[in-house]
């Protein structure tokens, strides 16, 4: 892309986040698709960046965090409990081997 076209649609998304307007409205009103302010939006940091010269920093991280589980000890005459709510009264599942065949929909068999 041009230059010239990045400082175009970079005057017209500075125009569109300073009228405080809502996206939809802003795009009607001055002839252009909202879909294509998104995109012009979405890109603006890293077109501005290419103009400047310099490399775009990315807006978010990898959004891994390690997580460290301790282990704990489980009796074998240990069990779960979950219920879960079926529209009628509450259903309970106990035990993965011990439930009934007629269990409500969602439990474990």
């Amino acid at each position: 892309m041009e230059r010239a076209e990045i400082e175009r649609r970079l005057e017209q998304v500075a125009a569109y986040r300073s009228s405080g307007q809502k996206a939809k409205a802003w795009a009607e009103a001055n002839g252009v698709g909202l879909r294509e302010l998104s995109i012009w939006c979405a890109h603006a940091r890293r077109w501005q960046a290419r103009l400047d010269g310099v490399q775009a920093k990315k807006s978010h991280t990898s959004g891994f965090v390690a997580a460290h589980v301790r282990p704990v000890p489980v009796s074998p005459a240990s069990s779960v409990r979950v219920e879960l709510n079926v529209g009628a009264p509450v259903s309970s599942c106990i035990g993965r081997r011990r439930m009934p065949v007629s269990s409500p929909p969602g439990c474990a068999r």
